[in-house]
């Protein structure tokens, strides 16, 4: 008897109670899977929630935070509630039974007794019969040939929520590879509570802008342009942002139809930029770009040497500080000291005349710029410089060189007491006035006789004055000069006069004298040519007579001056 019992319980918990404790597992698994497909969609579902309202309204941080609790305190209590319970779920094979009788009512108690006979559930033994136990066992059996779990598990709707949790993470996943911009910005705003900026759906190209940054000169005026690529933009904004803090924003003209331009004007500091796209809900703003506010080269300080040619014997001078002009004599070396303001990578001396190049220009560590050279006309000159920036100076000081030119000394000769006739053996007395700027070489008194009746000149004879010393820058005496000497006859014709000459190269066209004693250029093709440095008085015209004919002519002129009575 005991034999047949045994072998009636062991088929038992094969038939019954072995499908009743996989099917307890199985509602254990199902239970948790379905709870971690409903917290998966749960938070995907906030996730797209709080996506789409920080999208649209561009929330602050405090919004942004608040909202962030929120998902995180819903899933903490949804998963608390249906996954971590779910795992602490003890759900033995009385439980299941209990949940079939429920479930199949046709059962009765039978299936549950059995289960607690068969698995010692009943605690009270002596109370109960073998034989009931064996024999309600047995009928349990006979009874339940085939459990029906349909009831238990429900399948269709344990496959919904997984194929929900399964389309969630699916999107979450195709999310972040088709958009990762847009989910980096996501994750960046509103899980790490950074002021990150939403990527545009429009791509605006901002030109000139390398890397995002934009070196523009102070002073000059500013043009935005920017373009809509990828995209329709009804407006554009752009919105300024200082150093101070203060911000506008200004509307962009729209040329053509994705081109936008706006003058913003003279630029006076730096500042950051981003361009707002007008649209539904908050506008759409771009990352910020820089302007950074640099100045064009310019001349800090300056130091201009001038040095006289050499024959002048005059010492170098330094112009006063702030005093970019000067008269100087031809012929002197300028030099020009400049310090930039910023390093250069290249300078020219230029005139501003015709803006040709006059030297090269010496370049000390970026910043120091030297230039030497001998002007050879009046004008202006001014540096051409480039930075690294390819920037130029717009407004360049300018340096003035008048040139001087060194006139040839003024010369005088007269002739006291003399009229236009002379006799051989005259004295002739001469009054010479000589004066230069910076000292004359040679003062000499230079005669010419003509043979009387004679169409030729004679040969021209020098003769040097008494008491010169080179280098006088006046000089002045009354000089008796005898004509003895000279072997002159009646009827010759003396000419005289004075030259004077001063240590100026001769590189300059030739010059003469005109009736009035005014030095005047020579043309070529004149027959007295006077080089640049040298001048002449007036020339003196004497006729040589006997002393009969000069008695007899003061005579005439004394009856022609002597008044009628």
């Amino acid at each position: 008897m005991n034999e047949s019992a045994e072998k009636l319980a062991a088929t038992f918990r094969r038939q019954v109670v072995a499908p009743l404790e996989k099917l307890g597992r199985t509602i254990k698994r199902q239970v948790l899977i379905d709870g971690l497909a409903c917290c998966a969609g749960a938070l995907v579902a906030m996730a797209v929630g709080q996506f789409w309202l920080d999208r649209l309204l561009v929330l602050g941080l405090g919004p942004r935070m608040v909202l962030a609790g929120v998902v995180v305190g819903v899933f903490v209590h949804q998963f608390y509630r249906r996954v971590i319970r779910s795992l602490g779920l003890r759900v033995n094979v009385n439980d299941v039974a209990s949940l079939l009788e429920r479930r199949n009512p046709e059962y009765g108690d039978r299936l549950v007794s059995a289960v607690a006979f068969a698995t010692g559930a009943n605690d009270k033994p002596l109370r109960n019969s073998p034989a009931l136990v064996d024999a309600l066992v047995a009928d349990s059996l006979q009874s339940l040939v085939s459990i029906r779990t349909d009831g238990v598990l429900r399948r269709d709707q344990f496959g919904r929520r997984v194929a929900i949790g399964i389309v969630a993470l699916f999107m979450t996943f195709a999310a972040f590879v088709s958009m990762p911009d847009l989910m980096s910005a996501y994750i960046q705003r509103n899980w790490l509570l950074r002021d990150a900026t939403w990527p545009v759906s429009v791509k605006i190209v901002a030109d000139g802008f390398e890397d995002g940054r934009l070196r523009w000169p102070i002073g000059d005026d500013l043009k935005i342009v920017a373009r809509a690529v990828e995209g329709d933009v009804p407006s554009l904004y752009v919105e300024f942002e200082y150093a101070s803090g203060e911000s506008v924003s200004r509307i962009m003209d729209r040329l053509g139809t994705s081109q936008f331009i706006l003058d913003y004007g003279p630029l006076v500091q730096a500042m950051k930029v981003r361009f707002v796209i007008s649209q539904i809900g908050v506008d759409e703003r771009t990352e910020w770009y820089s302007v950074d506010a640099v100045s064009r080269p310019g001349v800090r300080s300056v130091r201009i040497e001038v040095s006289p040619p050499a024959y002048t014997d005059k010492e170098p001078f330094v112009l006063a500080r702030g005093q970019a002009s000067a008269d100087v004599i031809r012929g002197s070396s300028v030099r020009i000291d400049a310090e930039m303001n910023k390093p250069l990578t290249s300078a020219t001396l230029k005139s501003r005349s015709d803006d040709s190049a006059i030297g090269e220009v010496e370049i000390t560590e970026g910043l120091r710029l030297a230039a030497q050279f001998v002007p050879s006309r009046k004008g202006t000159y001014f540096f051409d410089v480039k930075d690294a920036d390819g920037l130029d100076d717009r407004s360049p000081v300018t340096y003035s060189f008048n040139l001087l030119s060194d006139p040839p000394p003024k010369v005088r000769l007269t002739l006291p007491g003399a009229g236009d006739m002379i006799v051989p053996s005259a004295q002739l007395r001469l009054a010479v006035e000589c004066e230069d700027d910076l000292g004359m070489q040679s003062v000499s008194l230079i005669h010419q006789t003509r043979a009387g009746g004679s169409e030729t000149i004679g040969e021209h004879f020098i003769e040097s004055l008494p008491d010169f010393t080179q280098k006088q820058q006046k000089y002045s005496i009354r000089h008796t000069w005898p004509l003895l000497p000279l072997s002159l006859k009646p009827g010759d014709q003396l000419t005289l006069f004075i030259r004077a000459s001063d240590y100026q190269p001769n590189s300059a066209p030739d010059q003469t004298n005109d009736a009035s004693g005014v030095v005047v250029a020579n043309d070529s093709t004149g027959p007295d040519k006077l080089p640049l440095n040298a001048s002449e008085s007036i020339r003196y015209s004497l006729k040589v007579v006997t002393s009969e004919d000069l008695l007899a002519e003061l005579g005439r002129r004394e009856n022609e001056w002597r008044p009628r009575v």
